[in-house]
């Protein structure tokens, strides 16, 4: 049994240094795409997995496409290398579109299979994509008026492709708030929303009737002084460890139990921290497609 694991764009050296931390031969390389030997593992640094690869000689473009036919899914083309012959054997498939999301709706069930030419006369296929959306590719119907900054679309990304549900109502802490991108998404969820920086919100957000503000160091909050919240989001800038020290500090105080964080990596990837952070129980790191050399930790204990 072979995998294909697909490198997030431009990082690709982040999931060749975990697959070798993780004792996974790479059999094949082909731009961001690592064969590897063995079942699917659980990686960080993939957009997608795919599974139970296999390998077919391509003869023809037509006898290509008949064997993708006879799976009869939709298929979706990573092209690395071989773009437009990989590009005449989809355009004899039945064309389904990758549509873009739409915020607050569920995502798309139906199942896609893949394929890829690592060179002229192979294709490597698979039917089992892990990524909840073909090639990790969260891309959405943007709404490019009203949030303050682009940061939005990485909390939009892991409330629709990783289940992460604030209720309407939920009293929620964003910590490094300024100017509001993920402010902006949780008060219009109906969230309460305390937003702490040193920085000003966004004067309109400001004032948005679900939000309170708090103009200090988001390393400066007590929490006893704020009290129970129900979530704690943060996508501050700051050295993962000392991101690791307030995330602490907060679980020990037991003011508040589920965390969505962005951990930064400034250089090289702290996996010090990484394992530091995943030593929590019940906590999680998925790289989302809107991350850039960062990755989002969750717990929802």
């Amino acid at each position: 049994m072979s995998t294909l694991y697909l490198a997030p764009r431009f990082l690709e050296h982040e999931l060749e240094a975990e697959l070798a931390r993780r004792g996974l031969h790479v059999r094949e390389r082909v731009g961001r795409l690592f064969l590897c030997e063995g079942k699917a593992a659980e990686v960080i640094w993939a957009d997608d997995v795919w599974v139970d690869v296999r390998e077919v000689p391509v003869e023809s473009i037509s006898k290509a496409a008949a064997v993708l036919r006879e799976f009869r899914l939709p298929f979706v083309h990573f092209s690395e290398r071989n773009h437009r012959r990989g590009e005449l054997i989809a355009g004899q498939l039945k064309r389904q579109p990758v549509e873009r999301l739409h915020f607050g709706e569920p995502l798309p069930r139906s199942p896609w299979g893949g394929f890829s030419l690592p060179s002229p006369d192979r294709m490597w296929i698979s039917t089992q994509l892990r990524a909840p959306v073909p090639l990790g590719e969260a891309e959405f119907h943007e709404n490019k008026t009203d949030p303050p900054s682009r940061a939005y679309l990485k909390l939009w990304e892991a409330m629709t492709v990783h289940g992460i549900r604030p209720v309407r109502g939920a009293r929620v802490l964003d910590l490094g708030a300024a100017p509001g991108g993920w402010t902006w998404v949780l008060a219009h969820a109906g969230c309460e929303v305390l937003a702490v920086d040193k920085a000003p919100l966004e004067k309109t957000l400001a004032r948005h009737r679900h939000v309170r503000t708090l103009q200090e160091s988001a390393f400066a909050v007590d929490p006893e002084a704020v009290g129970d919240v129900d979530w704690l989001f943060s996508d501050i800038i700051c050295y993962p460890e000392r991101l690791l020290q307030l995330v602490h500090r907060w679980r020990d105080s037991g003011r508040v139990g589920r965390f969505v964080c962005t951990v930064k990596f400034q250089g090289e990837t702290d996996w010090d921290a990484i394992e530091a952070f995943l030593a929590i129980p019940g906590s999680r790191f998925v790289h989302q497609y809107h991350n850039k050399h960062e990755l989002t930790w969750i717990l929802e204990n």
